[in-house]
């Protein structure tokens, strides 16, 4: 006969649920320990975000280069020295992120201050013309100048290569500003400290004066090559021309109109306060004298009350060179007549 405790102890309803504590043994070993280490970086490397949060290096390509299109050119050099990531990303993309810099910070310079075009670019023909010896002999005329432009040598500039680049009036204007503005900035410091500058005929000029146009020229053309360099040129001539409106500012006896640039605007870097009315660069600083009373030199534009600024160099080197392609045509037509002339009067009878 079963006992009162015998009846208790067959009663498992009544006892609590089983809870399994066992766990398991730690491993000490070396072969799971690289195992865990392998495991652990399989995790990072199929899910990265839930492991680090995201950085500037992360990013992907087309984003990293469209954040960098925002710097100056000189900021972004210095981003590019940071690390081997950003000098790669900067490198492989320069020229795509530079003609976002032109598009974002100076698309007013860019137009008041184009690039020339390159010879290589036109046809055989307009090329042949452009090459003409007639074109760049100069005519002395009463006044002792001469009547071609491309034979006129400025004293703080070096002249354009017609070998190498287009001679038309519209692209030689445009090298004279370009390397104008070169030289503004370059001499800028001195300016700012009432230093001479050095002016006087081009035979007396020291050989570092003939090396820096020389160096200046260079830059110019490598700058048809690589909008990164064009970018950068505008970039000294913008700070340049901040600089001298900010030295002027200081002459209360200098009342003349000017442009109107506040710290937020300087600072921003671009140029959009340039398309504020201002005084038109009308005249061109023939030599270093100029730059005393110069201060946003913005050419190849004037100002219309019910337009605003009107940018004529659009265009210009297309017009010009269908003008020398005229004149050519009517030059060769005159040889060609004067030729027929001459064996017509050779002939017997």
């Amino acid at each position: 006969m079963k006992t009162r405790i015998d009846d208790e102890d067959d009663d498992d309803s009544s006892l609590p649920p089983l809870e399994d504590k066992t766990a398991a043994l730690p491993s000490h070993s070396k072969r799971a320990s690289r195992l865990a280490k392998r495991a652990t970086r399989l995790r990072h490397a199929h899910h990265p975000a839930t492991t680090e949060p995201p950085t500037l290096l992360s990013l992907p390509t087309e984003l990293l280069c469209q954040i960098l299109s925002y710097l100056r050119p000189s900021t972004l050099l210095d981003v590019s020295s940071t690390c081997h990531h950003l000098h790669a990303v900067v490198s492989s993309n320069l020229e795509p992120i530079a003609r976002e810099i032109l598009r974002n910070r100076y698309p007013i310079l860019s137009r008041c201050l184009p690039l020339p075009t390159l010879l290589s670019t036109h046809p055989p023909t307009t090329q042949s013309a452009l090459r003409m010896p007639r074109r760049h002999i100069a005519h002395p005329t009463v006044t002792g100048r001469t009547t071609s432009y491309m034979n006129v040598q400025y004293n703080h500039i070096a002249k354009l290569d017609p070998h190498l680049l287009c001679s038309c009036l519209t692209c030689v204007h445009s090298w004279n500003n370009l390397a104008v503005a070169l030289d503004f900035a370059h001499f800028a410091s001195d300016l700012d400290n009432g230093r001479p500058l050095p002016v006087g005929p081009r035979h007396l000029m020291p050989a570092s004066i003939l090396d820096l146009e020389a160096k200046f020229a260079a830059l110019i053309t490598s700058a048809l090559h690589s909008p990164f360099r064009y970018a950068s040129i505008l970039e000294r001539h913008l700070e340049s021309c901040v600089r001298a409106i900010r030295r002027h500012e200081k002459n209360a006896g200098n009342r003349r109109e000017r442009y109107s640039v506040s710290q937020e605007e300087e600072d921003s870097g671009t140029d959009e306060w340039l398309e504020k009315q201002g005084p038109p660069s009308l005249e061109f600083p023939y030599n270093r004298d100029e730059y005393y009373l110069l201060e946003a030199y913005v050419p190849c534009r004037w100002w219309r009350k019910e337009k605003g600024w009107i940018y004529y160099a659009e265009g210009g080197c297309e017009r010009d060179t269908k003008m020398v392609l005229e004149w050519f045509r009517r030059v060769k037509e005159e040889e060609e007549e004067m030729e027929e002339e001459r064996r017509r009067t050779a002939r017997p009878g």
